[in-house]
């Protein structure tokens, strides 16, 4: 019976166990050598209670008659005509009633004695056994109780287990088994049946069934499984209990398995094959076994899936002590150069993530994330060594150092990532002979000994290539000559111009990138970081693209190392991929944005359903550590559309609406160059410049540039909108980040760069036709950076803080500030005036209110200063100054004197002027006074005190100066 009558038994009766003489109690089944589990989660040994009253072994010593021995402790009954379980571990094989620990007691597989004594020292039972592993896989189950009153047993009464406790063990603790004669009458059949019955399967060759054993006020004993591939059951028949038959491969199998255990998987099954399952409980064994056949029945059934046709092609378990340097690296060793070759026989690239190699000893090498076998091409894995001269094809070294292929014979396995077994090969004494086995031919062909197999001219092996030393799939590299772009230019490429039968590298800091125009075929792809491809609509890759991107760990005294981030193949998995964050390390992190709730959603949270990456759809990312990450799968070959795009509050502020999109191809693109439609959105879009520490407006007619791989923000000014990411925008950049390309005109970029590192930030204003004094499209929202990178905005009451600040042409009449936010941490800063396109007749002139100086950029280059943190915030002015038509902004008026004293500004000149005109505003910018001025003494009188503006205008030149009203 199971653990929940047990415990009935416990509440309805007084425990016993004083008084018990040899033979109430019999040591019915001991398994001292499991298979498929450790020793010490494995062993166990069965009690079962001869008598008709519970027997509670509490204070009872079970020993060997070695040192090996432990007391029982706390209540343990032994029901009547009952059996209780007492292993070791975790418990793997149910029904333990009492655990024993290493250090108490072991079952030594060569022989061993297990004896149980009641606390007055009467010896109530033993098995003396000398070969523990008799039956393996199969536990030890006591033939007959009878004839043993005096409770002592030896090997020779024992038989092996029928049950199935797992893929090769068997055994039945808990119940009789094979023990025949146990007292106490039948139990009846199972109350119920069990509940989700599931059948999955797994690659393939192997299904594997679950369920719940859903106990009943009578549980079952076991269940018997039948598989068949008709879907024709017929039910068992109670008092026949049928013999199990393993085997599913020749299309029908049955199974009894233990209660408790609650899985059975099935294996060596046929590919693309359905098989149909149907499972019923039973109590008790032989002629009273019991089935439950009425109710509702469970069944299930399970498709194997497709064939993974990879092959072990070669295999080299002797490297020759001489002539052995197999991988490459100068060096014989007949350690590190053995190794395995697998070939693709399919038309497809297959993936073997976590794909292992095995030998008759155990696992040798684990396939690393992102390792693909491209169609009908190999891979190969050497033992160890350093791999030299293999011209961008694919070979590994052992994860675990070791190949240990014995040259007498030995097993070579490759499971999948779910421990499927996918092929295996075993050889014997012809592995030890200075060569390596290939099969001959490649792929299909038995194996020979290399000098016997065709084309081979004496070659002892040929790793990663045919059989005759040519190249199973050509690599070309694509070399980046600056004579052009073409794709179909021979001298472009290393080995000519690639075909179905070439697997291609594009490679990183190349100044020509190529463009495909016409329909093209290759066997694979690898761009390496800062590679680009245009024209990949025309490219059809046989197996895996692969695009690499080295991205920069996160440095904490920086907090740099945040990266926005798209992927250039069609909905590549996350889980599993380089880019999948270091789960529960805390170290690595990756997140979505959705702006309807203005949250980042962490992938780490299930519920947000972040499974792949989406065309067009970027992502935040940061990662403990540098390394060079590939995206895999079928390069994006068109426009990619991104829908439903939000403005939660649809209004225009710019609080609102930003939206984290993706470039989706395998080359830059360029933002508003005439193939995109942006009718419900910002003209300006920002990226992160990660060398920067800050974002970087990207704008039409300036910085326009977003590199490949590169997360995006874009700001929709209507709600449910959608943006198409155009094919058409494409452009061949070789920047990891943004680029300043020549700007068109109306631009004023002031750069402040931190002198203690490489961060920086720019504030942009830009004159547009179409722009107002409200928010609007042209200008765009400040966003937070690094941070230790400086902040520089412009300030606007009504707008807010702005990284681009757009502004009617008009709104200059004569001169217009520009109030700057900036904030730092402590240190030296540099400001310059790196682009300015606004024209002649505008100069630029930065007041720093903080150090009293006024920084005039068409004078000097650059502007140095120091900077704290609780500095005033709106520490700089930007005066943006328009000279009078015709005059030149550096024409300065000749003995033009302005000052201030006891409330007045003074202005003096020496000569008559044409047109003169005075101007005095505030440090806002605003106008305070304007009036003609021809000669002489002007005097103007001011009410408040304070900063003022004073600028002098005529044809004859231009004047201004600071002055100060106390």
């Amino acid at each position: 019976m199971k653990h929940i009558i047990l415990l009935m038994i416990l509440l309805s009766f007084t425990s016993v166990g004083v008084g018990q003489t040899q033979g109430d109690i019999l040591i019915t089944e001991y398994m001292a050598d499991p298979t498929d589990v450790t020793d010490s989660n494995g062993e166990y040994f069965e009690l079962y209670n001869t008598t008709g009253s519970n027997i509670d072994i509490d204070g009872w010593i079970i020993k060997d008659d070695g040192s090996d021995s432990f007391d029982i402790s706390g209540t343990l009954v032994i029901p009547a005509y009952d059996f209780i379980v007492i292993g070791k571990g975790d418990g793997t094989y149910n029904g333990r009633d009492y655990e024993i620990t290493d250090s108490d007691m072991y079952l030594t597989n060569g022989g061993d004695e297990i004896v149980l004594k009641e606390p007055g020292g009467t010896e109530i039972c033993r098995i003396n056994y000398t070969d523990g592993d008799q039956f393996e896989p199969a536990s030890c189950e006591l033939n007959d109780i009878s004839n043993h009153t005096d409770g002592v047993t030896s090997e020779s009464d024992y038989v092996a287990a029928t049950y199935a406790l797992s893929e090769n063990d068997k055994g039945s603790p808990g119940s009789a088994g094979n023990t025949n004669g146990t007292g106490g009458g039948s139990d009846p059949e199972p109350s119920n049946h069990v509940n989700n019955f599931t059948a999955s399967a797994n690659g393939s060759t192997q299904i594997d069934l679950s369920w719940n054993d859903n106990d009943g006020a009578q549980p079952a004993d076991g269940f018997l499984i039948k598989a068949n591939t008709t879907e024709s059951f017929s039910a068992p028949s109670d008092g026949t209990d049928p013999n199990e038959d393993f085997d599913l491969s020749d299309g029908s199998a049955l199974v009894k398995v233990n209660h408790g255990i609650e899985s059975h998987s099935f294996t060596g099954l046929s590919a693309s094959t359905q098989y149909y399952f149907k499972i019923w409980p039973y109590t008790n064994s032989g002629s009273s076994i019991d089935f439950k056949i009425d109710g509702t029945v469970p069944t299930d059934n399970a498709t194997t899936s497709v064939a993974a046709a990879i092959v072990i092609n070669e295999i080299l378990a002797d490297p020759d002590a001489t002539n052995g340097d197999a991988n490459g690296d100068g060096t014989v060793d007949t350690g590190d150069d053995e190794f395995v070759e697998l070939y693709n026989n399919s038309s497809d690239g297959i993936n073997i993530s976590g794909y292992t190699i095995h030998d008759g000893g155990g696992e040798r090498h684990v396939f690393p994330n992102g390792t693909y076998i491209q169609p009908h091409d190999v891979i190969v894995v050497f033992a160890g060594g350093t791999p030299t001269g293999f011209d961008n094809l694919d070979v590994q070294t052992s994860s675990s150092g070791q190949l240990s292929l014995n040259n007498s014979g030995d097993d070579v396995i490759l499971k999948d990532a779910s421990n499927a077994e996918v092929t295996s090969v075993t050889y014997g004494s012809e592995g030890g002979d200075d060569q390596s086995l290939v099969r001959d031919p490649i792929a299909t062909g038995s194996f020979v000994k290399h000098t016997n197999a065709t084309g081979a001219s004496g070659a002892i092996f040929s790793p990663a290539k045919n059989i005759d030393g040519s190249y199973v799939k050509t690599p070309t590299v694509w070399e980046g000559t600056a004579r052009s772009n073409s794709w179909t230019t021979s001298g472009n490429w290393s080995n000519g111009i690639p075909d179905e039968n070439y697997r291609v590298v594009i490679p990183s800091s190349l100044s020509t990138y190529p463009t495909i125009s016409a329909a093209a075929t290759v066997n694979s792809i690898v761009i390496e970081n800062g590679g680009s491809l245009v024209g990949q609509e025309y490219l059809t890759v046989n197996g895996i693209a692969t695009f690499q991107r080295e991205i920069e760990g996160y440095s904490v005294s920086t907090s740099d190392g945040w990266h926005l981030l798209s992927s250039p193949v069609n909905n590549m998995t996350i889980a599993g991929s380089d880019f999948e964050p270091d789960a529960g390390a805390g170290n690595d992190d990756f997140y979505a944005w959705e702006e309807s709730s203005y949250t980042w959603l962490n992938y780490e949270v299930g519920s947000n359903n972040i499974d792949n990456f989406e065309n067009g759809t970027g992502y935040l990312v940061a990662y403990e550590n540098t390394a060079t990450r590939e995206f895999t799968g079928d390069l994006n070959t068109s426009d990619v559309t991104v829908s439903g795009l939000t403005d939660q509050n649809p209004s225009n502020d710019s609080d609102y609406g930003w939206n984290l999109v993706g470039n989706p191809f395998s080359s830059a693109i360029q933002w508003d160059d005439g193939n995109w439609d942006l009718t419900d959105f910002q003209a300006t879009a920002k990226i992160r410049d990660e060398s920067g520490g800050n974002y970087i407006d990207i704008t039409s007619g300036g910085t326009n540039i977003i590199p490949v791989n590169q997360g995006f923000f874009v700001q929709a000014i209507n709600d449910g909108v959608n943006l198409t990411i155009p094919s058409g925008a494409q452009i061949h950049d070789g920047q990891g980040f943004y680029k300043n390309d020549k700007e068109s005109e109306g631009f004023l970029k002031l750069k402040v760069s931190a002198d203690a590192n490489s961060f920086y930030d720019i504030q942009t204003i830009r004159l547009h036709e179409a722009s107002d004094e409200s928010y609007d499209r042209y200008d765009s929202e400040k966003f937070a950076g690094n941070e230790n990178a400086p902040q520089i905005y412009s300030i606007d009451e009504d707008l807010g803080n702005l990284s681009t600040h757009s502004v009617h042409p008009s709104s200059i009449d004569d001169s217009r500030i520009f109030p700057l936010g900036f904030e730092a941490v402590d240190g030296e800063y540099t400001a310059s005036m790196n682009v300015n396109t606004l024209g002649e007749e505008y100069s630029a002139v930065l007041e720093d209110t903080k150090a009293d100086k006024m920084i005039d950029f068409s004078e000097q280059e650059t502007y140095t200063f120091s900077a704290l943190e609780g500095d005033d915030v709106e520490r700089f002015r930007l005066h943006l100054e328009k000279s009078a038509i015709g005059i030149p902004a550096d024409s300065e008026l000749q003995d033009t004197h302005i000052y201030a004293n006891d409330h007045k500004i003074y202005i003096q000149t020496s000569e008559t002027l044409t047109n003169g005109m005075v101007s005095v505003f505030n440090t806002l910018g605003q106008l305070i006074v304007q009036d003609d001025l021809n000669a002489g003494y002007r005097v103007i009188g001011m009410e408040s005190k304070g900063a003022y503006i004073v600028k002098v205008r005529a044809e004859e030149g231009f004047s201004s100066e600071k002055v100060i009203i106390k």
